[in-house]
């Protein structure tokens, strides 16, 4: 969940993860705040690392990251 003028930055930081994005779900959940879902895959240490960098942006209000074994 993120301030809707933080999009820039988000989207900057996808873009460096490009090749781990598998999918991106983007909802408006009112007037100010963004939701994002991002499907990845990947090493669990680059999908960590991502999820820091996602966290660490000031607009970011919300960021966690689901982790399911490989099937």
């Amino acid at each position: 969940v993120y301030e809707e003028d933080g999009s820039d930055e988000i989207t900057s930081v996808e873009h460096q993860h490009e090749a781990s994005i598998i999918s991106t779900l983007h909802v408006h959940v009112n007037e100010k705040l963004c939701m994002e879902a991002i499907a990845v895959k990947g090493k669990r240490r680059e999908l960590e690392r991502l999820a820091r960098r996602l966290s660490a942006i000031n607009k970011v209000k919300k960021a966690k990251l689901l982790v399911s074994l490989e099937v």
